[in-house]
């Protein structure tokens, strides 16, 4: 009886665990079921968000990210993708909101940390991103090679040049690969400003360097493309400040001398050599901008068209509010290069910059025309001469014979020719000009205008001629009896 007692138990037992691991069975699977609907729902998300983004549709990126920080767990990786998505939408505030709750979440997270660093340099807060990337640097070791090359440039805007030296010699000495294969062009680039219709833009070179050259675009120039002189000059291991436009028609009067300096005066002070450089519109703006920086300046052919005295009918239609006269520092000797036959750089450069700065150097190029820059470029001596000025080398005087090469200062000078009514001269400088640039339109214009002055010449003289001719012939008898007396009184006077 005691078995069969000890069997029941038994079987009561199994059946029991049975049950148990039925009822166990159960209600995992019903938690995988319920689960694998949550799991799809964060990846269809996740990847709905990356989709949005490689759209750059930032509305749309930044609503499925904010779902999956809120009804999933917490994640690195999605809170820094979503202040990204906010920073490129220029929501700065709630992109350093989300960032700070994700610190929350992680504490002195460097990769967290990096992104809002970022955003406090797009929000031009330096001091503070400053403070962020050596909170990064203090917590982690393995911060980006990006988050120790932007902490080197954050202590160059605010003129540590010191601190901003040896953080881009540990990045050099530490990460050289990775600081190559990051920026692949060489520099990084951050604005400095933007009013929305002019932008300042720092270029910091990946090497070494003591020397900064500030730009201005010429008239031609907006900034969806690459700023002034900056293909060369990136060559020449200078960082570049390079100011902008927004559109064609901006005359930098939306940039105020006082934001100018206050965005770069830290900055430019940094560095021990200090260079401005422009032509036209840009020429006439480092005058303008860069004179009490006490700098090196190159300016070719300067001149405002909106200015109300020096420049065009533009300056009816567009208000003028920089100070009408430029800045007189005898400190600096500004390069000044121009053409004094031109009527309008000439009068600018003769009844205003000669008296703002006495200690220029004023290089004059005849004939060159307005467009100084394009004639030294087309004579092979543009980048010689701007290297020499941002190296701080002795300027040189070029050989005159090199102006042949400029199919520009052939038209010009046939242009002269021809108001001096030398058509011919006109045709034959047309023509050379033609053959070194058959698309010169101004110079094949001034072929077509010397021709048809030649043909008008011609057809005066030949009218002259046929007048002279009827005189003749209407006086032939007064004519001949004057020839007549003429021939007696000189017999007499042999006799």
């Amino acid at each position: 009886m005691q078995e069969n007692l000890k069997a029941d138990v038994k079987k009561s037992t199994l059946r029991e665990g049975k049950k148990t691991a039925k009822n166990l069975f159960v209600k995992i699977g019903g938690m995988i079921k319920r689960r694998i609907p949550r799991i799809n729902a964060y990846h269809t998300k996740l990847e709905l968000a990356k989709t949005a983004m490689k759209d750059k549709d930032w509305k749309q990126a930044s609503h499925h990210l904010f779902e999956l920080i809120h009804e999933f767990k917490p994640n690195v990786d999605n809170y820094v993708m979503l202040g990204k998505v906010l920073r490129k939408d220029k929501q700065y505030q709630e992109a350093e909101k989300i960032l700070n709750e994700g610190q929350l979440h992680f504490p002195n997270n460097h990769i967290i940390l990096t992104e809002l660093a970022k955003v406090t340099i797009d929000t031009y807060n330096w001091v503070k991103a400053r403070e962020i990337l050596n909170l990064a640097k203090t917590h982690h070791d393995e911060i980006p090679v990006s988050a120790h090359f932007g902490l080197s440039i954050v202590n160059r805007v605010l003129g540590n040049d010191k601190e901003s030296n040896a953080q881009l010699s540990h990045c050099l000495d530490e990460h050289s690969e990775e600081l190559k294969e990051t920026y692949k062009k060489g520099y990084r680039k951050i604005i400095l400003y933007n009013n929305g219709e002019n932008r300042i833009e720092y270029y910091k070179m990946t090497q070494k360097n003591d020397t900064v050259t500030i730009t201005f675009d010429s008239i031609n120039m907006v900034w969806d493309e690459m700023p002034f002189g900056f293909k060369f000059l990136k060559k020449q291991n200078t960082d570049i400040i390079a100011v902008r436009r927004r559109t064609g028609n901006n005359y930098y009067q939306d940039l105020s001398l006082e934001d100018f300096n206050k965005t770069v005066n830290l900055l430019v002070h940094s560095y021990k050599r200090k260079v401005a450089y422009g032509f036209s519109l840009g020429g006439y703006a480092v005058l303008y901008y860069c004179a009490d920086l006490n700098c090196e300046i190159l300016s070719l052919s300067p001149r405002n068209s909106a200015h109300p005295n020096y420049g065009d009918k533009l300056s009816e239609e567009i208000p003028f509010k920089h100070n009408l006269s430029l800045t007189n520092n005898p400190n600096i000797t500004p390069i000044i290069i121009y053409d004094p036959k031109n009527r309008t750089d000439n009068s600018y450069i003769e009844k205003e910059l000669k008296k703002s700065f006495l200690n220029a150097r004023f290089i004059e190029h005849h004939y060159a025309g307005h467009r100084t820059a394009p004639f030294l470029s087309q004579i092979g001596v543009i980048k010689d001469l701007v290297g020499r000025v941002v190296h701080g080398k002795e300027l040189i005087e070029y050989d005159k014979k090199l102006r042949s090469k400029s199919h520009q200062y052939l038209r010009v000078l046939g242009q002269e020719c021809l108001r001096r009514n030398k058509g011919k001269w006109a045709l034959e400088l047309s023509e050379k000009a033609l053959e070194l640039s058959p698309e010169d339109s101004k110079a094949l214009a001034l072929k077509e205008k010397a021709i048809v002055r030649l043909e008008s010449n011609k057809t005066k003289e030949y009218s002259w001629l046929r007048e002279a001719a009827i005189q003749i012939s209407e006086k032939k008898d007064q004519i001949i009896k004057l020839f007549s007396l003429a021939f007696i009184e000189l017999l007499e006077i042999m006799l």
